[in-house]
This record gives C-alpha cells, sequence and structure tokens, in this order.
C-alpha cells in the first residue's frame, strides 16, 4: 500500500504533458490546464488556457489562446494571449496577439496585429512557471536569423 501512495504522490508533483495526436480534430471545446499541452492535430474553434502550448508541423489551434509560452511549427489563430511566442519554420500566426517576447525564425509568416508589452495581463490570465531567459529565443535561434521582439522593440 505504501508503495502505491507514494507513487500517486510523485506523479502528483511531476509535471505532465497531453498530447492531442495528428487525427484528432476537436471543434467547439474548452482546455484548461496547469500543464502543458503539445498539438499534433487541429483544435478548431475552442478556448485553449495551458503552460505551454506546442504546435508541431500541420497542427492548428484556432479560437481564444491563453499560455504561458507557446511554440508553435504549425497554425496559431485567434486571440492569442501569451507571455512568449516562438515561431519556427514554417509556423503561421494569424489574429489579435498580446505577448512580451516574439522569437520569429526565417520561413514563418505572421498576418496579426501584435502588442509586444501585456506583462500584466499574462500575469492574470495564464498560470504561470518559472522562467529564466526566453527559451527557444537563445543565441543558436538568433543565429539561424530568427529576431526577438521584447516590449514592442526587436533586440
Amino acid at each position: 500500500m505504501a508503495t502505491n501512495m507514494q507513487t500517486a504522490e510523485s506523479a502528483e508533483e511531476s509535471p505532465t504533458e497531453t498530447v492531442l495526436s495528428a487525427k484528432i480534430t476537436i471543434r467547439g471545446a474548452e482546455i484548461e490546464s496547469d500543464e502543458d499541452l503539445t498539438v499534433y492535430g487541429r483544435f478548431v474553434e475552442g478556448k485553449v488556457r495551458v503552460r505551454r502550448l506546442t504546435l508541431k508541423p500541420g497542427a492548428v489551434v484556432s479560437g481564444q489562446v491563453v499560455a504561458q509560452e507557446i511554440r508553435s511549427e504549425g497554425t496559431v489563430e485567434g486571440n492569442i494571449t501569451a507571455e512568449q511566442i516562438i515561431l519556427y519554420r514554417g509556423s503561421l500566426l494569424v489574429g489579435e496577439v498580446k505577448c512580451e517576447v516574439l522569437g520569429v525564425q526565417p520561413g514563418s509568416t505572421i498576418r496579426a496585429r501584435v502588442d509586444a508589452d501585456v506583462s500584466q495581463q499574462i500575469e492574470e490570465g495564464a498560470p504561470r512557471k518559472a522562467a529564466a531567459q526566453p527559451a527557444g529565443c537563445d543565441a543558436d535561434f538568433l543565429e539561424r536569423g530568427g529576431l526577438r521582439l521584447i516590449g514592442g522593440k526587436v533586440v
């Protein structure tokens, strides 16, 4: 019995990730979690509120998105609020975007209105995690031609 209880306690303490596979399409739903969400499929016309949202190539998330961090190789469209958004080659960002940090790699596309100084809105809206420097906007990202936008200025 003690072993099972220790296992359950350990599982509660460790961060977990939810994955939506490429063959899944979800319409009109709401996902809210303090954990990470990785999307390979399609999440259309819904609400997503997670700690970290990762979109793999071909993934689509459409609707209202609130996250501490978004890393995209797919398509994100709608009303998007995040402390940090990293767009990798092949990604598409469409809609109204509010973020503190926007990392853009060559080959990504932005068709959005971007407000890049919204730290108070982020704190009120998304689950928090400790973040030192913008992960994904490191020297290697910048050397490959990526741009970093912080507080409305390209750095």
